[in-house]
């Protein structure tokens, strides 16, 4: 599964899985790896239009995103920076190698940390919104809701079987 259709066709098998199963979160789990197998999609559509230079440059920035997604102070500019690239730049460089603008990368990076804390820590949302990078509770739960389609304390009582309870 080395490939980019073998990554989307294990994450079709997922999907399958998970919806001929039915358990509770069900159709979040669905939703987010059709998701993925989108991502997956974009990333080896635009793979072969990126020359190797820019390649290796946006790596850099994408790289310092996935270590500091979380940290509320995150900017882009600091995100171009690591690869010596301008603001405006790595913009159009992430826009075109992902599809997707990288504040709606950081955002969806957040948000599955945000998940995973939800089922496997006993932290209060508060505390799950500061630590997956967000300064405002509020402002994560409206997010969490129209990304993933539930509430985050919804969100927990349908993985509640992924913690033993």
């Amino acid at each position: 599964l080395g490939s980019p259709a073998g990554a989307a066709e294990g994450l079709f098998r997922r999907l399958l899985a998970k919806w001929t199963a039915k358990k509770p979160g069900y159709l979040e789990d669905c939703f987010s790896l059709l998701y993925a197998v989108y991502a997956e999609i974009l990333r080896a559509r635009s793979a072969a239009y990126l020359p190797s230079d820019k390649r290796r440059q946006l790596e850099k920035s994408v790289r310092y995103l996935e270590g500091h997604y979380a940290d509320e102070s995150l900017t882009i500019g600091a995100a171009a920076a690591a690869a010596g690239l301008s603001e405006s730049h790595f913009r159009r460089l992430y826009r075109a190698a992902y599809g997707v603008p990288p504040l709606r990368s950081i955002s969806l990076l957040r948000l599955e940390r945000a998940k995973e804390l939800i089922c496997y820590s006993d932290l209060t949302f508060t505390e799950i919104a500061r630590r997956a990078g967000f300064s405002d509770v509020y402002y994560f739960s409206r997010m969490f809701k129209r990304e993933v389609g539930c509430t985050p304390s919804e969100y927990k009582s349908a993985h509640a079987d992924a913690r033993g309870t």
